[in-house]
């Protein structure tokens, strides 16, 4: 399939999940040459009933996902992203009269269904003892981290994040969020939006 429907499929999907929890903003352009963060996530309260995705959620944060593993240019982008995003908060902070903390700027959660040892060495990405496998830091400082989704463990916490893998690992998940009470509502509207996809 085309990276466009993936990417429409995942910004929806996303945006579905984290709505109810915060302001969600699909193709927000930033500033300089036109470039759009896939999705921005500003929350209103911590979405803790999405698991891990709730916790990558909670603080404000660019997600960007995508469907076949970044290569370096990408990854670089979306640091770009990042960095942009983040001198429009320290803008607005300043023009607002507030101060704006290292920890208040945003993060970049790049979602990845896969990924070499090789790259997350180029990329000097580290896992941290605080988070699951499958999570690299791409340093303290840059506010930036890659979520390899075929790493996760396969738990009920991580089961939103899965459901954005390839092949086997997005089967079981779809077949997991199936088993989940009908009655969830989160349950119905992903899995709508995953047989959309």
């Amino acid at each position: 399939m085309s990276r466009t429907y993936h990417d429409q499929f995942a910004k929806q999907y996303l945006a579905g999940l984290l709505d109810p929890f915060g302001e969600t903003t699909i193709g927000l352009e930033v500033t300089s040459e036109v470039r759009a963060i896939d999705l921005l996530f500003i929350p209103r309260t911590v979405p803790t009933a999405l698991g891990l995705l709730g916790r990558l959620c909670a603080q404000p944060c660019l997600l960007e996902p995508y469907r076949n593993t970044p290569d370096p240019e990408a990854v670089r982008l979306c640091l770009l992203r990042l960095f942009i995003y983040q001198g429009d908060q320290k803008r607005t902070a300043r023009r607002e009269l507030q101060n704006l903390s290292e920890a208040a700027l945003a993060v970049v959660w790049i979602l990845t269904p896969t990924i070499s040892r090789a790259r997350l060495r180029g990329l000097h990405a580290l896992p941290h003892p605080a988070w699951p496998s499958g999570v690299y830091f791409l340093g303290a400082d840059l506010r930036a981290a890659i979520v390899a989704i075929h790493q996760l463990p396969v738990t009920a916490d991580t089961l939103w994040l899965r459901v954005l893998g390839q092949g086997g690992v997005q089967r079981r998940a779809i077949q997991e969020l199936l088993t989940l009470p009908e009655a969830d509502p989160l349950r119905s509207d992903c899995v709508q939006r995953s047989y959309g996809w």
